[in-house]
């Protein structure tokens, strides 16, 4: 038995596992660092001020609400293919 082999030889499926995997978190926490720095990110833009139960209020435009609780306009039903 070659116990003095160091672990690393040993199980080198293992180690180059080991190594991707300590690459790719490391990249993902430069990333993650870097974006968080470069992008602004302002919570309150997703965020529905005051409004009326047909419409939703939002920084960058209002979503109107139907009849059905959908967010579009109310249908004009009297046109209809029929």
């Amino acid at each position: 038995m070659n116990s003095t082999r160091s672990w690393l030889r040993r199980h080198p499926t293992l180690a180059l596992i080991g190594v991707n995997v300590a690459i790719f978190l490391s990249a993902m926490l430069i990333a993650e660092i870097a974006l968080r720095l470069y992008i602004p990110y302002n919570p309150s833009y997703y965020v529905s001020v005051a409004g009326n139960s047909r419409e939703v209020v939002y920084p960058y435009g209002v979503i109107k609400i139907n009849s059905h609780g959908f967010a579009d306009d109310e249908f004009d039903m009297s046109k209809s293919l029929h």
